[in-house]
This record gives structure tokens, C-alpha cells and sequence, in this order.
């Protein structure tokens, strides 16, 4: 079609760490995809990842306080509930940043937000994080953390079995009492 019969809705957003910290993820694990096809497209992925990083850490509280001013962009989130989703976020970021640079600064950053180690720490809202973090080497993972992230996953996948023996259709769901 056209362009000026373009159909597609677009929007631009204003810069947000949660979605700084979602892109330094997917750049950080581009970088470490592309390294051996590309070293100079790889770096330039790795340099953007960082920069993203830093970006939503330093602007955090800044965007989250002005965010609050007004109810427009909170969804009528407290600011603590989007600090917990930057936080969230920010557990994938630094668990992709540290398996591209192995700096320990990434992985301390990682085992500050994660609940994983956590008591009544809910992994399934950082699912992604917690998957990476159980692919890690061996050598780069706490082996704690590491099993815990695992043992997660076993007893998600038995539970998602369950459901799936328990019903009619023989599907499997990762979210209780969905259909």
C-alpha cells in the first residue's frame, strides 16, 4: 500500500527504563549471537546494550517520579509497582549482559534483583531471567541460584503435565486455572 494510505498504526514513546533494559537484553544477546559471523556488528550491539544499560539505571527514579506526576503511562501503577517491573526487567538485562562480558558487576546486579533465593519471591514474573540464568555455564552461574532456577522449571513442567493429564484436550498450561 501506499504511504498515504498507510493503515498501520504507529506511536512513539518517550525513553522508559523497562523498555532501555528489554532492548539491552535482546542487544546483549545479539551481540553474543553475532559474534561469530560479524565481530564489528557484534560490538557495535554490545556497545548500544551497555549504553541502554546504563541509561536505565542512572534515569530510573527520574522517569518513574515524573511518570507518577501524572496518571497518564502508570496504568494507576504505584510507583513501587513500577519500580518492582523496572527491577523485573532489570533481572534479564544484567543476566544477558553477564553471560556477553562475564563482568561480575552484571551478575551482582542480577543477584540483587532477582527473587530467585528469595522466599515468596515470584519467579514466574521474572520467567525470562530466571530461564537465562539456568542456561548460564556452569562455571559463570552460582550453583545455588543456578539449581534453584532449574528445580523452578522441573516443577513448572511436571504441574504443566499434570494439567495437561487432567483434561479433556490434553493441553498444558504454565498458569494455573487457565483453561
Amino acid at each position: 500500500e501506499a504511504s498515504w494510505q498507510e493503515s498501520l498504526l504507529l506511536g512513539r514513546f518517550a525513553p522508559d527504563p523497562e523498555t532501555s533494559l528489554r532492548y539491552a537484553a535482546c542487544a546483549a544477546k545479539a551481540s553474543r549471537l553475532l559474534r561469530k559471523y560479524d565481530p564489528q556488528l557484534a560490538d557495535r550491539y554490545r556497545e548500544s546494550a551497555v549504553r541502554a544499560w546504563d541509561w536505565a539505571l542512572k534515569n530510573t527514579d527520574a522517569v518513574i517520579a515524573k511518570e507518577t506526576q501524572s496518571s497518564i503511562g502508570t496504568r494507576n501503577r504505584t510507583p513501587e509497582q513500577l519500580h518492582q517491573t523496572v527491577r523485573d526487567t532489570e533481572a534479564l538485562a544484567a543476566v544477558a549482559l553477564y553471560r556477553l562480558t562475564g563482568e561480575e558487576k552484571y551478575h551482582a546486579a542480577f543477584q540483587s534483583v532477582t527473587n530467585l533465593g528469595t522466599a515468596g519471591g515470584d519467579l514466574e514474573k521474572q520467567f525470562n531471567a530466571t530461564f537465562a540464568y539456568a542456561l548460564l555455564p556452569d562455571a559463570m552461574a552460582d550453583a545455588d541460584l543456578k539449581r534453584e532456577a532449574i528445580d523452578w522449571f522441573e516443577k513448572a513442567a511436571l504441574d504443566s503435565m499434570a494439567f495437561a493429564n487432567a483434561n479433556a484436550f490434553n493441553l498444558t498450561c504454565r498458569i494455573p486455572m487457565l483453561p
